[in-house]
């Protein structure tokens, strides 16, 4: 028993200042609270836990050396910060194969190390996982924290665990080992829970100091807010929607439940750009002026930095749980669909650390965000985050500010529903109605789906029908008449029942003795002139609307344009453009405080007086404007009585169209034909949709698409800016795209395709509000393919903006190329079975030089995600990169190309060569050499005959084969490059996945005797050369040998009387193989001449295996009688005569007796050792 413990392996986590060790014995463990044994030669696992961990605990492997201080400790898991420093006496310590630098002291940890085998019984990773919970149980949860080889070759596969130090500790074998589980994402409370204003905590002790900074988003645009203090920067300061920050207690919420947060993960440090998975990480460094992407939604990470002006883009439905998050100036944070709802930061406490979470961006590059920390929040500079904060503390700091820009829980009714009333303004005779229009919206589109009523109440006048609660129509609508027979103004208000707080909407009308009717217009465009008629009207003695006849009201009249109210907004983001009215020389006269003459017509007094002219307004959005004359006469008395005639016109203008413009003004019209390259296949891109006015000669129908590619360096002077204000007319837009090119229309050798389609447009668009001072951005699509995509911008749904759709605006987006080239692997390609070095039958995984055989290799244009670009293949030849066949030595000093030794007829491939159809995979390059061959090395001839020196063997260890980019277009390239330059230092090319053998080899006869008309046994072998001598080659079971007719003869010796030959051949009974290089199917036979019973010779017979050898042409070689066939295996000659390449032979010595009657032959080989 003794003697099997001096071998097994003994894993001890233990704390070694208590363990005393004994110089030249095993480690002695005392006070050993539990041990157990598992057997490396299978997988286990060990389960322990630290409760506390010191710091200083250590999972070793030991091993009994052969003599004194020869003892070995293997440090397996490790969290002692000295283990570099330990150094028990008698042990020779190796290096740890886990550092573990997450464990704090005092703090509780379960942790599984797993061991799992590989291809050799004790070889395999040793796996380092944590409980994310920390609980006083497992959780059942495991994170994968490290991976490291580890070999256990040389020790027993006993292995003892033991521990004097920690508290539980358990042997697993492989069958008792627990499921991976990741832990599952924490279930996110009700935002609105959370976030219900734009700032608030939910301790009473909590703060917010502010500086210069402003929060617009506090309930009911009161000032408001959830704080137990608020410090303000001055004692006057408005901070919160323009006013006064008030801390009020009654806001502050219920202290959200603390989320799980364990970043166990390893230290990401990056400078380039990089796709980030989801997962855990215990920090994250973004440096450079570089793009970073989550491509997940759930992330775990103790410390996030983002600095020198980086982009990280944030998937919708992000959650990021963060100790630690600086993101500093100049860097950018952008969030799909530019929604606060998109991007949740959740600052937990982790390792006694209270959370920190802090901005310093500018306010150009907002962030969308949902912000909660359980510690402080800190904005400085001019950072602007869309979106609301819940934290302990806040600061702001600088100009930053906090904007609520889309208030879900209190600004719009659940399910984001709003009410609009059109119109907003009316001026109207006391005779007649004003029609009312309730329209509720949902996600800027009619509601369809809206479950209550609309609560309508009026200040005076008349509503029909009447009952102040209403239920809209299907599509949401309701219309109503509000009449008042007093000259007075009535205000109208309605609410949707589900929020009337938050959806609360008023309009005020006059009513009037006499006006002038002005007929809102039907299809205004931006900028597009309409015709207006304009008509003077009053209350006839009969009480009911009728136009002033012309007699009393006519000519040339001087009309004051006397104000403009904007509704829709209700403010003009561009305050150089207005209405304009032309007046009666065609002159046009902006609104307001200006004079408009107009001519109204002269007629009878039956007739109506009416003008005719044309109105422009260049913006969009809802502004009306009032036109007043005063009419005076005469009465009996002589007096004079004048009376005003008072006008309201309600101009509706939608945009034109959508210009889709890339942000940073970069060349977009590029195609698989012709133009620039824009973006790699997969990689993130942004367009901005910007609305944009009527341009001479556009078609306005709004079914109607435009082509826009021309506006985008107009884009100043066409931009609609009162599109996007929060108070403008609520519609999302959205984006679809189709496929531009490669397309047979412009001039491609085939349609190619789609693919997957845009991705990143959010499901319901983005509303026009999202960014209120413009424009509409699409900042996180990306297409999968390459080539160029027609795109489309327009309302999602087709809604209708105001009155009508917009015109959808289009415009091609490209040139998107490949990510990169990838090279395809035989054993992983899901496409077919196909093999990269088809070898001989027989031949175990090599070719001889010069032994033609097929090889194929498969080139593959993927996007950044490794999937195909089919369309690649079918782009113009030029825009395709060109690739150049790589042969050459490596690890030698000197290297060289072997391609002078390749038989091939091609060593580079262009576009023309790549597929041209869809139907045949045009992201691949398949290349099919039917006769590829190594040739030998060649010397100088003999006699005309080839020659050849052996070298090689040629292999993995000192050659690489594979393909370069020798001509780069658009950046397209293998991603990784692994072919060393020729005596450089830089790499160029990609290497195939499995490399070549090729070997020099030969068929070798072995040289017999024996009596006179025997038939002899000729030993075959076939041979490489190894690099320093030929040896058999074992791995050869496939090449062939056949004798028949297939010899040829030359006599070297007889006893025949008058020199004539002797009649000799081989004979193998038909085509036979070898077998591990060999065979003994191969005999010579020898048939006595005539009349001599004891003839005795010595002959040389040659196998053929080529068309071509030296003897053929040489005296008193016979060829032709048994010669006229061949094996054709020219691979297998070799220069044995000094004579050139030719087939193997064989010198055979018949009648040869053994005693004192043995004759030896002169040069008879292999009888006396020569």
């Amino acid at each position: 028993m003794n003697k099997m413990l001096l071998h097994f392996f003994l894993i001890v986590p233990i704390l070694f200042s208590s363990l005393a060790l004994a110089k030249g014995k095993p480690p002695q463990v005392k006070d050993v609270v539990e041990q157990c044994n598992v057997n490396s030669a299978k997988d286990f696992g060990v389960l322990i836990k630290l409760d506390p961990a010191s710091r200083n605990e250590k999972v070793l492997a030991t091993k009994k050396g052969s003599g004194n201080n020869s003892d070995e400790f293997l440090p397996l898991w490790t969290n002692d910060d000295d283990i570099n420093s330990w150094n028990p006496p008698g042990y020779i310590v190796r290096d740890e194969v886990i550092f573990d630098t997450l464990t704090q002291v005092g703090q509780r940890y379960h942790i599984l190390l797993v061991f799992e085998r590989g291809g050799s019984s004790q070889q395999g990773d040793l796996k380092y996982y944590l409980d994310p919970q920390q609980g006083t149980e497992p959780s059942g949860f495991w994170t994968l924290i490290q991976s490291e080889p580890v070999d256990f070759s040389g020790f027993s596969a006993q292995i003892l665990i033991a521990s004097d130090e920690i508290e539980d500790l358990d042997c697993l074998d492989d069958n008792e080992i627990p499921p991976i589980v990741p832990e599952l994402p924490p279930e996110i409370p009700e935002q609105c829970e959370i976030f219900p204003h734009a700032v608030q905590s939910w301790d009473s002790a909590s703060s917010i100091t502010f500086s210069d900074a402003k929060v617009v988003g506090t309930i009911d645009k009161s000032g408001r807010i959830g704080f137990g203090q608020v410090n303000k920067g001055w004692g006057t300061q408005t901070a919160c929607d323009d006013k006064e920050c008030l801390a009020d207690a009654s806001l502050i919420i219920e202290e959200p439940s603390v989320l799980s947060f364990s970043p166990f993960g390893p230290d990401l440090n990056l400078n380039a750009s990089t796709d980030i998975p989801e997962g855990k990480y215990n920090s994250i460094t973004l440096a450079g002026n570089n793009n970073y992407s989550f491509i997940g939604t759930n992330y775990e990470v103790g410390s996030l930095t983002l600095t020198g002006g980086g982009t990280l883009h944030i998937k919708a439905g992000t959650l990021l749980r963060v100790n630690s998050m600086n993101i500093g100036g100049g860097s950018t944070v952008i969030v799909e669909g530019n929604n606060s709802e998109n991007f949740i930061v959740w600052g937990e406490p982790w390792n006694g650390i209270s959370p920190s979470i802090y901005f310093s961006t500018d306010s150009f590059r907002p962030i969308y965000a949902n912000i909660f920390s359980r510690g402080s929040v800190t904005l400085s500079g001019s950072a602007l985050l869309y979106g609301s904060i819940t934290s302990g503390n806040i600061t702001l700091s600088g100009s930053s500010q906090v904007e609520r820009v889309i208030d879900n829980c209190g600004g719009t009714t659940p399910g984001n529903y709003t009410l609009e009333l059109s119109p907003l303004s009316g001026i109207n005779l006391t005779c007649e109605d004003q029609s009312l229009t309730f329209q509720v919206k949902k996600n800027g589109s009619n509601a369809t789906d809206y479950p209550g009523t609309i609560e309508v109440t009026n200040s005076g006048g008349l509503l029909q029908p009447s009952g102040g609660s209403y239920t809209p129509n299907g599509s949401g609508t309701l219309g109503l008449t509000l009449s008042q027979q007093e000259v007075s103004t009535v205000s109208v208000t309605g609410c949707l029942s589900t929020d009337c707080s938050g959806t609360s909407i008023t309009g005020s009308y006059e009513f009037v003795p006499q006006k002038f009717a002005l007929e809102s217009p039907k299809g205004v465009v931006a900028a597009k002139p309409i015709s207006i008629d304009i008509w003077p009207r009053q209350c006839n003695e009969q009480g009911d609307p009728a136009p002033i006849p012309s007699d009393e009201y006519s000519g040339t009249k001087t009309l004051i344009l006397s104000s403009t109210t904007y509704v829709q907004p209700n403010a003009d983001r561009n305050v150089s453009e207005v209405i304009s009215i032309k007046d009666k020389d065609g002159n046009w006269v902006d609104a307001p405080n200006n004079q408009l003459r107009l001519t109204f017509s002269a007629g009878s007094d039956s007739e109506a007086a009416k003008a005719t002219t044309e109105i422009m307004y260049p913006e969009a959005g809802s502004v009306s404007y009032e036109l007043k004359d005063e009419v005076c006469i005469t009465n009996d008395d002589g007096q004079e009585e004048c009376e005003e005639i008072i006008g309201e016109q309600l101009i509706q203008s939608r945009p034109w169209t959508f210009a889709l413009c890339e942000p940073t003004g970069n060349e977009i019209s590029g195609t698989s034909e012709s133009g620039d390259f824009f973006k790699r296949s997969g990689e993130l891109f942004g367009l901005d949709a910007v609305p944009i006015r009527w341009v001479s000669d556009g078609e306005t129908d709004p079914s109607t698409p435009i082509e826009v590619s021309a506006f985008c360096n107009q884009i100043d002077s066409l931009e609609t800016k009162n599109f996007y204000p929060d108070l403008a007319p609520a519609v999302n837009v959205s984006l679809e795209a189709e496929l531009h090119s490669p397309h047979v229309d412009l001039g491609s050798a085939d349609t190619g395709t789609i693919g997957s389609g845009l991705e990143g447009v959010p499901v319901d668009g983005i509303p026009n509000n999202a960014n209120t001072s413009g424009p509409v951005q699409f900042s996180s699509l990306k297409w999968r393919e390459a080539g160029s995509i027609k795109v489309t911008a327009s309302l999602k749904d087709q809604a209708d903006y105001l009155f009508e759709s917009i015109n959808p605006g289009y415009r091609s987006v490209g040139r998107f190329s490949p990510n990169h080239l990838a090279m395809l692997d035989e054993d992983s390609d899901p496409e077919e079975l196909w093999t990269q070095w088809d070898y001989a039958d027989g031949h175990g995984g090599f070719a001889y030089m010069k032994q033609e055989f097929p090889h194929i290799f498969k080139v593959q244009a993927q996007a950044n995600d490794n999937t195909p670009t089919l369309n690649y293949g079918l782009f113009n030849n030029t825009f395709v990169s060109n690739l150049d066949y790589v042969a050459n030595t490596k690890d030698q000093t000197v290297d060289v190309s072997l391609l002078d030794r390749l038989s091939v007829l091609t060593f580079s491939w262009s576009g023309e060569d790549w597929p041209k159809s869809l139907l045949s995979d045009p992201s691949t390059l398949v290349v099919t050499i039917h006769d590829f061959a190594f040739a030998k090395k060649a010397e100088d001839s003999i006699g005309g005959n080839e020659v050849t020196d052996p070298d090689g063997p040629f292999d993995s260890d000192n050659s690489v084969f594979g393909i370069e980019v020798s001509t780069i277009v658009d950046g397209v390239d293998f991603d990784t490059l692994d072919i060393p330059e020729l005596n450089e230092d830089t790499n160029t090319g990609k290497s195939f996945p499995n490399q070549p053998e090729f070997r020099y080899g030969r068929m070798n006869l072995d040289d017999v005797g024996g009596n006179t008309a025997q038939t002899l046994r000729v030993p075959l072998r076939v041979e490489y050369w190894d690099g320093s001598s030929f040896v058999t080659n074992q791995e050869d079971s496939g090449s062939l040998f056949d004798a028949t007719q297939s010899y040829c003869v030359q006599t070297i010796w007889n006893n025949l009387p008058n020199g004539a030959d002797t009649s000799a051949g081989l004979v193998s009974d038909g085509e036979r193989q070898v077998s591990d290089g060999a065979s003994d199917e191969l005999s010579a036979t020898h048939n006595l001449a005539a009349d001599s019973s004891n003839e005795r010779a010595q002959v040389r017979l040659w196998l053929r295996q080529g068309s071509d050898s030296p003897q053929r042409t040489e005296t008193g070689v016979d060829c032709t009688s048994n010669g006229s066939s061949f094996t054709n295996q020219p691979w297998l000659h070799y220069n044995w005569r000094n004579k050139g390449d030719e087939d193997p032979s064989a010198v055979v010595t018949f009648g040869t007796f053994r005693g004192n009657d043995r004759i030896i032959f002169k040069g008879e080989r292999g009888l006396i050792g020569n």
